[in-house]
């Protein structure tokens, strides 16, 4: 079973615009845009399903890159992206927690530090009190 999808460029990405059961309608289709000059970039595949090994195999027939518009519009799209992400991290360091603390991900707080060392050396304290006291009761020199 074949099937021809007919991509376009818009917004920075390739979209799916149709799908085709013949590949002289998709073919046709693509070149009617290309004349329209209504999108920077233009593609058909072709997908072919092998049921004998359930795999669906991709090949493209057609493609119409206007390199400059298509530039623009990707550098556009890429600078939108950041800007997505920037504003995605600020919301995410400025989480608050139930308890009406900041939460810092990825960053050490004053608790990540300092309860290890404070374990440390009361460890370390009871353990030279503990070495003393038996040097008290058995003479240990």
């Amino acid at each position: 079973m074949r099937t021809y999808d007919l991509y376009v460029f818009r917004n920075g990405r390739w979209e799916i615009q149709a799908t085709f059961a013949n590949g002289e309608d998709a073919l046709s289709e693509a070149n009617r845009a290309v004349y329209a000059h209504t999108y920077p970039g233009i593609r058909v595949t072709e997908e072919t399903l092998d049921a004998n090994q359930n795999v669906i195999r991709t090949r493209s027939i057609f493609n119409r890159e206007f390199g400059l518009a298509l530039d623009k519009a990707g550098m556009q799209e890429w600078r939108a992206a950041r800007l997505r992400q920037a504003r995605s991290r600020n919301r995410q360091r400025n989480k608050i927690d139930q308890s009406g603390r900041k939460q810092l991900n990825g960053t050490a707080s004053m608790d990540d530090t300092m309860m290890p060392m404070i374990y440390l050396v009361m460890i370390t304290v009871f353990g030279f009190m503990a070495l003393r006291g038996l040097n008290i009761l058995f003479g240990f020199v």
